[in-house]
């Protein structure tokens, strides 16, 4: 193919890249992850702050949307482990059914080629056991 040829050829592969990329399409063994959530990396979208926790196979972070400044929790979960991907989908699904005061809501999930998140809600006021700890007592409307 002549030099000419070629050039065009790599200006159609690189507009089709483009488009492609504006139009994602999501992963069949997560349909509930919107196709635009399904990112190169977390980070590109979201600053992480802080850790807030660890456990065995994940941990939460505070972050901040890159575009909308808006603060969340976001577990952060290992798609390597065993567990993982049926608890991402466990956890997602039972967090879109739920919706009360009491219980820290449920607000998108992510993925990218390591890791999946979900995004809730951040609840400040510190650690419900630090809570317990400190008042010693307390009756149950206190509780609730």
């Amino acid at each position: 193919l002549s030099p000419v040829c070629l050039g065009s050829l790599r200006r159609a592969a690189s507009i089709n890249a483009e488009y492609m990329g504006s139009h994602r399409k999501r992963n069949p063994d997560y349909p509930f992850v919107p196709a635009d959530n399904i990112v190169k990396s977390l980070w590109s979208v979201f600053t992480k702050d802080k850790v807030l926790g660890k456990g065995a196979s994940c941990e939460v972070a505070q972050v901040r949307s890159k575009t909308t400044n808006e603060r969340y929790a976001m577990k952060i979960m290992a798609q390597d482990d065993k567990w993982n991907p049926i608890l991402f989908k466990q956890e997602v699904e039972i967090l879109q059914a739920l919706e009360h005061n009491n219980i820290m809501r449920y607000e998108n999930c992510y993925m990218d080629r390591v890791n999946f998140y979900v995004a809730l809600e951040l609840c400040g006021g510190g650690e419900l056991f630090d809570k317990i700890k400190d008042l010693k007592r307390f009756t149950e409307k206190i509780a609730s």
